[in-house]
């Protein structure tokens, strides 16, 4: 069991030529989307201040509301977990997940991660005060299911004690509570043997663990643990070291040049620095009149930020989606954007619109078939979710989100 001492580390300040060790030494460009679960009776208030952190911190969170705030039957609930973090993988078009389950949504991922498919693209769990073996606190709530379910001789806990937990599901799991926290028993419950346990050593309740600028800073630590392992780190510093001073050394020499603000913003965006790139291109807006691209870069950068919560009409990723297919209506990757900020908000009749219209400029355009093709599953349209999802496999023939939403259309 390992007991953490933690400093608070404040984030590096950036220097107006874009701070380049910061640049280098960093990971973001490797880093995977986060998912946010939360616990019984939890809203999107407990993890707000979290996943505000992180994205300040460049991170690009997804918080996931689970039915009438999880009181319901978890095993129902991780069934619904495992089709819309699915959905958000491919929306996102991303190859790995991360996932951080605050309190009792740990046992809803973990039961999804042991008794369903899985989820093979899950990189990391992170389970903050998770009671991973059950718990007596939500004694006084058994009237709601989710709540006897906790309890750790449960036929819930039961099924999962069935047999070992598999180790692949288990060298992803990271478990943090605190060693002094109020109303947790059985102690016990929260380390699990096998994953990688961090006991906080200071007085923490465990709803203060998910408002914890100290805990956040290790939650950080574990998501970019090994992120560079495949990357030959000294050839890249030195290649995104010339490439940022050339453009710092052009931007110096031409400070009114929109086009070089787009330049280096482009970079900071393919190097995973959403609000730099968001500076970058807004001053290359500001100078430079009629820029199409640096619209719609800013709304990729944009989008990275979207929360569950914002009302499409106010979303800043989708007006500058906007203004880019009125500069340039056949610009079929940004009525596919546009689609995926619509998805990604809730808002799936426009998102389909926009999915049709990237097709019919398009007729090639893999990714948006697969997109509509799960738009038209969620709607009910059976038959032509096959349709799309045929197509996406024509194009692509090793698409597995194309086989598993058909696997599960014909279940």
């Amino acid at each position: 069991m390992e007991s953490i001492h933690l400093a608070v580390k404040k984030p590096p300040k950036a220097n107006k030529k874009g701070d380049l060790a910061e640049v280098c030494g960093s990971g973001k460009l490797h880093r995977y989307p986060i998912v946010v679960i939360h616990g019984f009776g939890n809203s999107n208030r407990r993890s707000a201040s979290m996943r505000k952190y992180l994205q300040r911190h460049e991170f690009e969170v997804y918080y996931i509301p689970l039915p009438f705030m999880a009181l319901g039957d978890i095993r129902k609930n991780a069934d619904l977990l495992e089709k819309k973090i699915a959905e958000i993988k491919i929306l996102l078009g991303a190859n790995h997940l991360n996932a951080i389950c605050l309190d009792e949504g740990g046992i809803t991922l973990r039961y999804t991660m042991e008794k369903l498919h899985g989820i093979p693209y899950i990189h990391k769990v992170i389970f903050l005060a998770s009671p991973l073996k059950g718990t007596y606190m939500l004694l006084f709530f058994a009237l709601f299911t989710a709540a006897r379910q906790t309890f750790p001789h449960s036929s819930l806990f039961r099924d999962l004690q069935q047999e070992p937990i598999d180790q692949e599901a288990l060298a992803k799991y990271h478990s943090i509570y605190p060693r002094y926290g109020l109303l947790m028993f059985p102690r016990n419950s929260y380390f699990l043997e096998g994953a990688k346990n961090f006991e906080l050593s200071w007085f923490i309740t465990r709803f203060g663990i998910s408002q914890s600028r100290r805990v956040f800073t290790l939650v950080m630590d574990i998501l970019e643990t090994d992120i560079h392992d495949e990357l030959d780190r000294e050839s890249r510093y030195q290649e995104v070291r010339s490439r940022l001073e050339e453009l710092d050394r052009a931007i110096e020499e031409n400070p009114h040049d929109g086009s070089l603000f787009l330049l280096r913003g482009k970079f900071f965006l393919e190097m995973g620095y959403w609000s730099r790139a968001i500076k970058d291109l807004s001053l290359a807006i500001k100078l430079k009149q009629g820029l199409p691209e640096a619209f719609y870069l800013r709304a990729l950068a944009y989008r990275r930020k979207i929360d569950y919560n914002e009302n499409p009409i106010q979303n800043r990723a989708i007006a500058d989606l906007t203004r880019t297919i009125n500069m340039k209506p056949g610009f079929a990757e940004a009525y596919y954007q546009r689609g995926l900020c619509y998805a990604l908000l809730g808002s799936w009749n426009d998102a389909m619109s926009d999915f049709d219209h990237a097709l019919i400029l398009n007729c090639d355009f893999y990714p948006a078939y697969l997109a509509r093709g799960l738009g038209r599953k969620k709607m009910g349209d059976f038959r032509g979710a096959l349709e799309d999802l045929r197509e996406v496999l024509r194009l692509h023939p090793d698409s597995q989100d194309a086989l598993h939403l058909m696997e599960d259309i014909r279940l």
